[in-house]
C-alpha cells in the first residue's frame, strides 16, 4: 500500500498546501543562485536532480516505476509537458523577474485545471471561479503597477502554467492504477530524458561551483522531487482543478 492509501481525510488538502509552499520557493531559489545558471539550465538540472532523488527514493521502498505497467500516452504527455513547463517557468522569471513570473504561472494553472477537467467531463464549482477571478486579479494589479510590464515573460509564465496542468493530469492518470511515488516519478524521470541534451550543454556552469550544485540540489530535491511527490497524494483524492 501506498504512503496516499494511509492518509486521513484532511492529508490530501494539507500535502497540496505543503507541494504549493514549496513550489513557490523555486523561483526565489534559482535567483539568489549564481547568476550563470540560466533558465535552461535551472529547469533542465532541476528535472535532473528530481528524477535521481525520486528513483533513489522509489527503489528504496520498493516501488521502482518499472514494476507498473507502462502507460505510453499518459507517460509521454506528462514528460513532454514538464519539459516545457521547467523551461517556460525558468524563462518567465528571467524576463518578469520572480513575482511576476511565479504568479503568472500559478494564475494559470487553475484555468488551464478547469478547462481540463471541464472536457473531462468534471465541472469546476464556483470555488474554483473565485480562485480563478482572485488569480487574474492579481496578475492585472502586479503586471498594471510595473512601468514596463514584460509581455514575453508573462506569455512565458502563461505557457508554464498550461503545461503544468497537463504535466497535472498526466501524474493523476498514472496514479489511477499505481501509488503517488511511481506515478511521479515516472513523469519526472520522463521529463529529465527530454531535458537531457540541455542539462548536458549545462553541466560546466553547474559542476563549477558548490553554490550552483546547492542551487540545484535544492531546486531538484525540495521543490519538484518532494513537491511533486505531495501534488500526486492530493491529486489521489481531488480534482485537477481543486488541487492546482
Amino acid at each position: 500500500m501506498g504512503v496516499s492509501g494511509r492518509i486521513g481525510p484532511s492529508g490530501p488538502l494539507a500535502a497540496v498546501v505543503s507541494a504549493a509552499a514549496l513550489l513557490g520557493t523555486a523561483g526565489t531559489a534559482a535567483q539568489l543562485g549564481p547568476d550563470d545558471i540560466g533558465p535552461l539550465t535551472a529547469g533542465s538540472w532541476r528535472t535532473a536532480t528530481g528524477a535521481l532523488g525520486l528513483l533513489a527514493v522509489a527503489w528504496a521502498v520498493g516501488q521502482p516505476p518499472w514494476r507498473y505497467r507502462w502507460r505510453t500516452r499518459w507517460s509521454l504527455v506528462g514528460a513532454l509537458a514538464l519539459g516545457v513547463n521547467q523551461l517556460a517557468f525558468f524563462a518567465a522569471i528571467e524576463a518578469a523577474g520572480v513575482a511576476t513570473g511565479t504568479l503568472v504561472t500559478i494564475a494559470t494553472l487553475p484555468i488551464a485545471s478547469g478547462a481540463i477537467d471541464w472536457g473531462w467531463g468534471r465541472r469546476p464549482d464556483r470555488g474554483w471561479l473565485l480562485g480563478v477571478a482572485i488569480s487574474l486579479t492579481g496578475v492585472a494589479l502586479l503586471t498594471g503597477g510595473s512601468a514596463e510590464p514584460s509581455l514575453l515573460g508573462v506569455a512565458w509564465g502563461v505557457l508554464a502554467g498550461a503545461a503544468g496542468s497537463a504535466m497535472a493530469l498526466a501524474i493523476q492518470r498514472l496514479g489511477e492504477d499505481r501509488p503517488a511515488l511511481p506515478a511521479t516519478t515516472t513523469v519526472v524521470a520522463g521529463g529529465a530524458i527530454v531535458l537531457a541534451p540541455v542539462a548536458l550543454a549545462g553541466a560546466p556552469v553547474v559542476l563549477s561551483s558548490l553554490d550552483a550544485l546547492a542551487t540545484v540540489t535544492y531546486l531538484g530535491l525540495a521543490t519538484m522531487a518532494l513537491a511533486y511527490v505531495l501534488l500526486a497524494v492530493g491529486l489521489r483524492r481531488l480534482p485537477l482543478s481543486t488541487v492546482t
